[in-house]
């Protein structure tokens, strides 16, 4: 029995998703670097992206569906109210989250990153940010 289309698709795209995330994922380790290391997060960086990888060689060359109702076109006539959750909700949550780490004493924000950048690359140092930002952590 022949297989359908449909499930060519999704064995494709598991195949796909899988085995380029664990090839990205895994070639770092097996060369011995740190998984704290920049150079570690640069190269296992495009394998978040097999997911969508694998969704368009799916849809362009194994079930030949296109993109024409993939839903990727905006439809702000209709559903506006979504698009200004979806980037204001992010916005909302993140300045909560910063009030209630200033609040309960649990930290300061570091609105420079230095401390990102200290843990991923030692001894680096970063230029501040304009004057206007160090109002918002003095």
């Amino acid at each position: 029995m022949p297989m359908s289309s449909k499930t060519k698709g999704i064995i494709t795209y598991i195949l796909i998703t899988f085995i380029m995330a664990w090839i990205l994922w895994e070639m770092p380790l097996r060369l011995g670097l740190s998984i704290i290391g920049p150079l570690f997060q640069y190269i296992a960086l495009p394998g978040a992206f097999s997911p969508a990888v694998a969704a368009f060689v799916v849809r362009k060359w194994v079930t030949r569906e296109g993109f024409a109702d993939a839903g990727l076109k905006p439809n702000l006539s209709r559903g506006w109210r979504y698009y200004l959750v979806a980037w204001l909700l992010p916005l909302f949550v993140s300045a909560i989250i910063i009030g209630l780490v200033v609040a309960l004493g649990i930290d300061r924000p570091d609105f420079s990153l230095q401390r990102a950048v200290e843990v991923l690359s030692p001894g680096m140092i970063i230029p501040d940010f304009p004057s206007f930002f160090g109002l918002l952590y003095q």
